[in-house]
């Protein structure tokens, strides 16, 4: 078959070339979000607050009058884009945080669905099919994904290779 044929340079390269994606649980995006929001929103409002104390006199600096325009024109901006990302950090964190309920639902119910009789009876027969090991562990692969995109056609890729990962590794390795 095609696939069984050695990949020339240039198709060998626009392989490795290709993006590969790693499921990232949407508790871990969630914790990294919030805490990158927090941090950018606090770090901005109080840049904001010292230039505005600076400019009341209340915080001393001397700057030439030219000087100041760049200095509160600059930092004044970049303060505000701080703040800016981070409340749009920490909107995206609330929209990980309604995702993770959902995935871990769709994950628990994947995973059932997998173990069902009928599923596990045609992943046993591929299981049992091949030579090796690590043939049998590739063409199980090729099954679960057939099998997952007739179940859910709208999964995505990265999180379809983590529930093949975690219900091969489930029935297989346990």
């Amino acid at each position: 078959s095609a696939e069984d044929e050695p990949l020339t340079g240039e198709e060998l390269r626009r392989q490795l070339s290709r993006p590969t994606m790693t499921y990232v649980k949407p508790a871990e995006q969630y914790k990294d979000t919030k805490s990158s929001g927090y941090m950018l929103t606090v770090i901005g409002a109080a840049g904001i607050i010292v230039l505005i104390l600076i400019a009341a006199g209340v915080v001393p600096i001397s700057l030439d009058p030219v000087m100041q325009y760049i200095f509160y024109g600059v930092l004044g901006i970049l303060f505000i884009v701080f703040l800016v990302m981070g409340v749009n950090a920490l909107k995206k964190a609330g929209e990980y945080k309604n995702r993770i309920q959902k995935e871990a639902s769709l994950e628990e119910k994947l995973l059932a669905w997998l173990g069902e009789q009928e599923q596990k009876e045609r992943l046993d027969q591929c299981q049992a099919s091949e030579n090796s090991p690590e043939e049998a562990y590739f063409a199980c692969q090729d099954l679960m994904k057939q099998m997952l995109l007739g179940k859910e056609p709208d999964i995505k890729e990265d999180y379809m290779n983590y529930i093949i990962e975690k219900a091969y590794s489930q029935m297989y390795e346990a």
